[in-house]
C-alpha cells in the first residue's frame, strides 16, 4: 500500500510538472505574437524580413562588427525565409531583430551553423522548458497545415540541419493547447498541427497527406506532433 502511495505521488507530481510546462508554451507563443507585432508597428516591417535592420541594430547585428547590411537586413519580401544560408537567414535572424529590439528575452546569434539551416535551441531559436524542443519562425506555403501562405510560429524538437520540426508532443496534449487558446480543431484557426519528422506518425488527420475529414488521433499516446501557430 505505501508503495502504491509513493507511485502515485511520483505520478501524480510529474503531471503537475508536465501541465506547468504545457502552460508555459501558452505563455510563450501569446508572448512572441506580441512582440510579432510590435515589431512591424514600431518598425514597419517583420522581424528577419526587415530591409533596412542595418540601420537599425548597425554592428550588433553584423556578423564581424562592419557593415553588414546585406547579412543583418532581410529582403522586405513579407516571407520570413528559412534558407541553406548561414549568415542571410531570415528565419533565425527574425529571433535576433526581436531581442536587439528589446521585445524578447535572450540573446541569439541570427545565424546557423555551417550546415546553413540548422536551428541550434536556445542560441540562434528560443528554447522551451521541455528537453530539446525549441521555437522557429517561417513562411511556409505548403506544409500541409494551412491551406494559404502564412508566416507563423513553429515549435518541434532538434532536427539536424534544418529547424526543429520532429515531433514532441502527443495529439491529447497538442488539442489540450489548441483548446485553450484557439478553436480546439486541428486544422482551422490560427493554432494547428502535423506530424512530426515521419509520415507513419499519426497526429491527427489519419496520418500525412493528412485526411481533413478525420479527427484528432487521441489514441495515439506517443509523441507525434509538432505544432504551428500563424502569425500573420
Amino acid at each position: 500500500m505505501i508503495i502504491g502511495l509513493i507511485v502515485a505521488a511520483v505520478v501524480g507530481g510529474q503531471n503537475l510538472v508536465k501541465q506547468a510546462k504545457l502552460r508555459g508554451v501558452i505563455t510563450d507563443v501569446n508572448k512572441y505574437k506580441v512582440a510579432h507585432n510590435t515589431f512591424r508597428l514600431e518598425y514597419g516591417g517583420i522581424a528577419g524580413d526587415l530591409r533596412n535592420a542595418y540601420s537599425y541594430f548597425g554592428a550588433s547585428c553584423s556578423d564581424t562588427g562592419a557593415n553588414d547590411d546585406d547579412k543583418c537586413s532581410g529582403n522586405g519580401n513579407k516571407r520570413v525565409e528559412l534558407v541553406s544560408d548561414a549568415d542571410e537567414n531570415e528565419a533565425y535572424r527574425y529571433w535576433q531583430h526581436l531581442s536587439l529590439a528589446s521585445l524578447i528575452e535572450g540573446s541569439y546569434t541570427g545565424l546557423a551553423p555551417t550546415a546553413g539551416r540548422q536551428a541550434d535551441i536556445g542560441i540562434n531559436v528560443p528554447a522551451t522548458k521541455f528537453e530539446n524542443v525549441g521555437w522557429y519562425f517561417d513562411y511556409s506555403d505548403s506544409n500541409g497545415v494551412w491551406s494559404s501562405d502564412k508566416n507563423g510560429f513553429g515549435l518541434g524538437k532538434f532536427r539536424a540541419n534544418t529547424a526543429p520540426t520532429a515531433a514532441w508532443i502527443n495529439p491529447k496534449d497538442a488539442k489540450s493547447i489548441d483548446e485553450k487558446i484557439d478553436d480546439g480543431e486541428w486544422q482551422t484557426g490560427w493554432v494547428a498541427v502535423s506530424h512530426g519528422t515521419f509520415a507513419t506518425e499519426d497526429c491527427a488527420g489519419g496520418g500525412f497527406p493528412p485526411n481533413t475529414s478525420l479527427d484528432w488521433s487521441l489514441s495515439d499516446t506517443t509523441d507525434s506532433c509538432y505544432m504551428r501557430f500563424m502569425a500573420d
